[in-house]
């Protein structure tokens, strides 16, 4: 990795600072373990004459992971709710589920249904899943269908 990382070239910044309100990024893969995950960020000012004065950002980063072993732990084990976090547009991409499935998986370039594997990362890609293609756990479907 590069010791000139500079956050205020990364997309999450750069658009909390056009829009100056709080937000979440887009799903993207984090700089240090490219691990996919999201962003929110809210900006920070400085009052200077009266006058609110764009300083920077704060910003928190969560993986995929982190958020699906929160929701499993939170919801996972209650028969009557179940969560699923999906993108706000066409094809509205799972983030996260209760039921523990994984929302996007690493695959071969040259074949999208083989796993990777390690010393093949760069033969690889992510491929993401929309609600109505998760089946791993039972709920899945049923959480496909709440969400259509």
């Amino acid at each position: 990795r590069s010791r000139n990382y500079d956050p205020r070239w990364r997309t999450w910044y750069e658009e909390t600072k056009y829009h100056q309100k709080s937000m979440w990024s887009k799903p993207y893969p984090f700089y240090s373990t490219f691990q996919i995950g999201i962003t929110y960020s809210t900006p920070i000012y400085s009052i200077e004459d009266g006058k609110r004065i764009f300083k920077g950002t704060l910003a928190v980063d969560y993986t995929f992971e982190v958020l699906r072993n929160f929701l499993k732990e939170e919801y996972g084990d209650l028969n009557r709710i179940s969560v699923l976090i999906c993108e706000e547009s066409d094809p509205y991409y799972v983030i996260a589920s209760s039921t523990g499935t994984k929302a996007a998986k690493s695959v071969l370039l040259s074949d999208l249904s083989t796993p990777c594997t390690a010393g093949a990362e760069n033969k690889c890609t992510l491929v993401r899943a929309a609600p109505y293609e998760l089946f791993e756990h039972p709920m899945d479907l049923t959480l496909a269908r709440a969400h259509s």
